[in-house]
């Protein structure tokens, strides 16, 4: 962030390598770690890339409606009947295709599923529709992971080349120098 002790530091230590606003989840940081880049690209990576895991998304969500599911909730207000909308059940019925069908979590979905029809059935829209993030987590770890490996891999070439540059500065300079 700019104008934050921590960028103020970084401009005095010369490790700030841009000020554009454009730094998200998909770019590498915009200054010169203490620790080798490459690992803590690596770990972000794996780490987004295990937190957005179908089945460990799974697991917390119906953790999650478990423990809502045994709250006690005040009596809700008759709500005036919405007409029927085709592109809710299609919805629906992607999550059920994909994460009960498709995917290895179709395995641990359906229990979860009853058990939600049996215990939380007040909270089961809800959970279908968190369930159904996954499908976006899923397409967007993956620009995660490209995004950065490739920003990872431009910069490790830029490094090599300027590396490059500056022993052939030095071989110059100790050739003119003897």
């Amino acid at each position: 962030l700019p104008d934050t002790a921590l960028s103020q530091r970084l401009i005095k230590e010369g490790r700030l390598l841009d000020t554009s606003s454009d730094i998200n989840q998909t770019t590498l940081m915009n200054f010169v770690p203490t620790r080798p880049i490459e690992d803590i690209a690596r770990e972000y990576v794996d780490g987004f890339w295990a937190l957005y895991d179908p089945q460990k998304f799974l697991d917390r969500t119906f953790r999650c409606y478990q423990i809502l599911g045994q709250a006690n909730y005040p009596k809700k207000e008759k709500k005036i009947k919405k007409p029927f909308d085709w592109q809710v059940v299609k919805a629906g019925l992607i999550v059920l295709w994909s994460q009960g069908v498709v995917r290895s979590t179709r395995w641990t979905f359906w229990p979860y599923l009853f058990w939600m029809v049996r215990h939380n059935s007040g909270g089961l829209l809800s959970y279908l529709t968190i369930c159904s993030q996954i499908e976006h987590f899923l397409e967007y770890r993956q620009l995660v992971k490209d995004g950065i490996e490739e920003q990872l891999a431009a910069y490790l070439a830029h490094e090599r080349d300027l590396q490059a540059q500056q022993a052939e500065q030095e071989q110059t300079v100790a050739a003119i120098a003897s």
